[in-house]
């Protein structure tokens, strides 16, 4: 049975946001998270959906899923990680960088801060 993910992350280039985020790449990323590049995916994610910071390459022109993200955020009902979960994806990314065996991300749910709809990135 697949680990359903916990949260979302948006970005231009999926290797790049892997390595930076997570210290990994598309062989070993992490089930619990889920980490889309089309612009289409973004404009349909739903109210309430989970997210991580976006993470951009491109330095001067806007991709066409920066695009999706800014206009999708614009609507509303994102809920995006707090800091404290932030927190925890960082240290499992520098235990897992430092050879370390992270614990699984499950055996410390990540939880959902109600008063925190929308913020800006």
């Amino acid at each position: 049975m697949s680990e359903r993910p916990r949260f979302v992350l948006v970005t231009d280039d999926i290797d790049f946001a892997l390595a930076d985020v997570f210290a990994a790449s598309r062989s070993n990323a992490p089930r619990w998270a889920r980490v889309i590049d089309d612009p289409i995916e973004v404009l349909a994610l739903p109210n309430g959906t989970k997210v991580h910071m976006a993470v951009w390459t491109s330095a001067h022109l806007q991709s066409g899923v920066e695009i999706a993200w800014r206009e999708r955020r614009l609507r509303g009902g994102l809920v995006f990680l707090s800091d404290d979960e932030m927190a925890k994806i960082d240290a499992w990314r520098a235990r897992r960088a430092s050879g370390a065996s992270p614990p699984p991300m499950h055996a410390s749910p990540v939880t959902v801060p109600s008063p925190h709809i929308q913020q800006w990135t």
